[in-house]
């Protein structure tokens, strides 16, 4: 993973790439579609990166430490509007996301944002009587199996709701009372 500061010519594969999303949504893109659009050799964007599927988990990779950097530094407390800077960040780019989740087979909520979710979801898990860490982890990865798809499903049908609405969607899932263990 290479996040952090980037070179000109990772920029400018980064930026090709989000011209590539912008101007050809729901199309497939190729290594060769990238170096072309960023004015590169093959050779150059293997540089760089070892194929499509670590170009777009470095994207990600980066916008989510972004993310998880402002809600680490928000102290935001687990409320129903606790999605919503994750959310809204997806909205306002909701092409580019929505293309992406074509793209790749991940979602772009795991590793940095792991540590700030499972934190938050740990007093609920802990609320119901939930203390084992291994219990713990089997419960957050299915909840966080269910907002990703939830996030997933949101961006296929074009952000019907808004993102403060979908966050007290995923907030009311999360603390349901009738949840069984």
């Amino acid at each position: 993973m290479k996040t952090g500061i980037r070179t000109n010519t990772e920029r400018k594969i980064i930026d090709a790439v989000f011209e590539l999303i912008e101007n050809n949504p729901n199309s497939k893109i190729y290594v060769r579609d990238i170096y072309q659009k960023a004015n590169i050799s093959k050779n150059t964007f293997y540089t760089y990166f070892n194929g499509i599927d670590d170009l777009f988990d470095n994207i990600t990779d980066d916008a989510e430490k972004l993310l998880a950097d402002e809600l680490i530094s928000d102290k935001r407390p687990f409320d129903e509007l606790y999605f919503t800077p994750l959310l809204s960040r997806l909205y306002k780019k909701r092409k580019i996301y929505k293309n992406l989740l074509f793209q790749i087979k991940t979602f772009p909520v795991k590793r940095f944002l792991f540590d700030v979710y499972v934190e938050q979801i740990r007093s609920k898990l802990n609320d119901r009587g939930i203390k084992d860490e291994e219990e713990i982890l089997y419960h957050f990865t299915y909840i966080q199996s269910g907002i990703i798809i939830c996030i997933r499903n949101w961006l296929n049908q074009g952000c019907k709701e808004s993102p403060q609405d979908l966050s007290r969607i995923l907030y009311d899932c999360i603390t349901q009372k009738e949840y069984k263990t």
